[in-house]
């Protein structure tokens, strides 16, 4: 998915604040799209949503998850489930959307994609995901107008996460993630078995993007430390369990190292525009000038001066 910069530049000032919660259980209509309500709509809290999906909430929990609306419908002799997910910012609500790149682009809402079966879009804070067993022309068009549905019920459109500004344009980055833990990061690139950037909810917030740089592809990183000390352990851990002592270091903290033949992994640190402890990362980078070139562009892409 490539991100359009224009809209970029704009991110502060889409979505002014967040919206009053809407009354989401009465939102859910009786029939649509061929489809009639066959289990009206329940909702549950982070308390409470083992009950309704088990094992399969740990996704959504890795985000600032409120709350779950679902309900079933009939749609010939064939069972929908719609979901709809509170996840307390837009920011996290395109996270977790933002995690799974796959599928067909829908033009509907502030993003949706159709992966066989399962219709999965975001609007404001609100995350939506729309299933059946099978894949039909009447499923795609129950799927669609349900989130058309609800995204003219919610009624306003959330800001993109702040931390996409750090990707500037020249990298051309395309499959942005929007993440917090490190179980989501190694989804989308694996880096190691041990959390070694420290990564946690509510302590770091991290953008993950597929980019390049002349032309050359590469993958890149911007995380966000709540805490100096917790940059401090992932710059010693990621030295210590990934880089060897082939590892080279720069004075402005730059660290790389050639993990395999054509492929640099690189990390320095730098700060926010607010002073926030920040770590800019490169994977596999084909050569060592180019893995230092992208880690000085994300440094410099906000502050004006990469200082650590």
């Amino acid at each position: 998915m490539r991100i359009a910069f224009a809209l970029m530049a704009l991110i502060a000032l889409a979505g002014v604040g967040r919206a009053d919660t809407p009354d989401m259980l009465r939102m859910f209509p009786e029939t649509i799209a061929g489809g009639t309500v066959s289990r009206p709509a329940q909702s549950y809290d982070p308390k409470t949503v083992y009950d309704y999906m088990d094992g399969g909430a740990d996704p959504y929990l890795r985000f600032d998850f409120q709350r779950i609306y679902a309900a079933e419908y009939k749609l010939a002799d064939k069972l929908v489930v719609v979901e709809i997910y509170d996840m307390g910012s837009s920011a996290d609500a395109y996270g977790i959307f933002s995690t799974n790149p796959r599928g067909e682009s829908v033009p509907v809402g502030q993003g949706a994609r159709f992966e066989g079966s399962m219709l999965r879009a975001w609007q404001d804070r609100f995350f939506i995901k729309i299933a059946s067993d099978e894949d039909t022309k009447a499923f795609r068009d129950f799927a669609t107008e349900m989130t058309r549905h609800f995204v003219e019920g919610i009624g306003v459109q959330g800001p993109l996460p702040d931390l996409m500004a750090f990707l500037p344009e020249q990298l051309r980055p395309s499959q942005v993630c929007y993440l917090h833990t490190d179980a989501d990061l190694n989804y989308a690139h694996y880096v190691s078995t041990d959390n070694v950037l420290q990564l946690a909810k509510g302590k770091t917030d991290v953008v993950f993007a597929e980019g390049g740089l002349g032309g050359k592809p590469l993958k890149v990183a911007v995380i966000r430390y709540r805490s100096a000390a917790d940059r401090t352990k992932a710059l010693a851990s990621f030295a210590k369990t990934i880089f060897s002592r082939k590892a080279v270091s720069q004075k402005d903290g730059t660290r790389l190292e050639e993990m395999r033949k054509g492929q640099f992994t690189g990390l320095r640190p730098f700060a926010g525009p607010k002073g926030e402890p920040m770590l800019a990362l490169c994977f596999e980078a084909k050569t060592a000038a180019l893995c230092r070139q992208a880690l000085a562009t994300l440094a410099k892409s906000r502050d004006g001066a990469g200082a650590k």
